[in-house]
């Protein structure tokens, strides 16, 4: 197994251990199914993202290869989305109201990430021409 795997699962452990600590949340049980459909969706996301690029980690660093086909040409950063995702949908499956705030903490560092990512991958013309063929950081029509 890879690093990216274990960094991974050890992010997934330590929000299960928070969902479960935190479980006396009190949204309704609709969210819990909400964010199992999520976490679904996630996986689906993550793997369907890992089989185009199997060189996807959560450095910055300018890539061997421009992926292009896949998620990839809907958005640049479809990596990002499912992680994102996993960090809403846990808390909504534990029910846990409290878990939400670091959940959403996560999202901001996220995008700030993104955009110190895309600052530094700017450099290289490939990637000004990759970011003119595919608009979307995230969100297609959104952002």
């Amino acid at each position: 197994m890879n690093k990216t795997f274990f960094k991974d699962s050890q992010m997934f452990w330590c929000f299960m251990i928070l969902g479960i600590a935190l479980s006396m949340g009190t949204l309704p049980f609709a969210a819990s199914i909400i964010g199992g459909a999520l976490v679904i969706i996630r996986t689906i996301v993550y793997f369907v993202v890992k089989s185009w690029n199997p060189h996807a980690i959560p450095e910055v660093k300018m890539p061997p290869e421009l992926v292009l086909g896949g998620p990839y040409s809907i958005v640049r950063h479809p990596l990002y989305v499912s992680s994102m995702i996993w960090f809403i949908a846990l808390p909504l499956l534990f029910r846990s109201d409290l878990a939400l705030l670091p959940a959403f903490g996560l999202v901001g560092i996220t995008i700030s990430r993104i955009y110190e990512e895309e600052r530094y991958l700017r450099v290289s013309e490939v990637y000004r021409r990759y970011c003119a063929r595919v608009r979307w950081r995230l969100v297609p029509f959104v952002w």
